[in-house]
């Protein structure tokens, strides 16, 4: 084989393999696994460079149990709650992120990291030992447990949000804002 078809093959190889970014949707109605592909629209769970939508009607938890690296989430739908939980384990965001009015995100002893943001307008609830290290712009609500837990990103509120401390769960809930916070809202 000539250098010339090999390099068109190489040229061909990795046009495919960009092309295999996707939008995924989760299609269950019910509780599950990241990690079940009968559970998205594709047939497999999420990889790198894919949109993950998750706004299926109805209330349900999707459990991220395996590490993830995406290119954007949307979590909400128009009724119902549905629900990303997080814990111990890590999700990268690496373009821009939406959590609907109807979409929570509870993170336990989690990481949220890459190079994107998230658009909060629903639920972050925060327990101890995470660290989110993207832009957070928030016109909902973010409930604070526990200890442990630092903001990297730039968190900024709108006169909308809501920061929830919760001292009778626990008597110290505490966050670090390690880049910055703009509050319009109220604490």
């Amino acid at each position: 084989m000539t250098s010339t078809k090999i390099l068109l093959l190489l040229l061909a190889l990795s046009i495919a393999s960009t092309g295999l970014a996707a939008e995924v949707h989760w299609i269950s109605s019910s509780d599950g696994n990241w990690s079940d592909g009968s559970n998205w629209s594709t047939g497999m769970p999420p990889s790198s460079g894919d949109s993950v939508v998750i706004d299926n009607p109805g209330t349900y938890a999707v459990t991220l149990d395996e590490d993830a690296d995406i290119l954007s989430l949307s979590l909400g739908a128009g009724s119902g709650q549905q629900i990303l939980e997080i814990s111990g384990q890590q999700l990268q965001l690496d373009g821009v992120s939406s959590i609907g009015s109807y979409g929570a995100l509870n993170l336990s002893n989690g990481l949220l990291t890459g190079s994107g943001s998230v658009s909060l307008s629903g639920v972050l609830t925060i327990n101890s030992g995470n660290s989110i290290d993207v832009d957070v712009a928030c016109s909902g609500t973010i409930n604070v447990y526990h200890q442990n837990n630092t903001f990297s990103g730039q968190m900024t509120t709108t006169e909308t949000s809501l920061l929830n401390l919760d001292i009778i769960q626990n008597a110290n809930p505490q966050i670090t804002f390690a880049t910055g916070f703009t509050n319009h809202g109220n604490i």
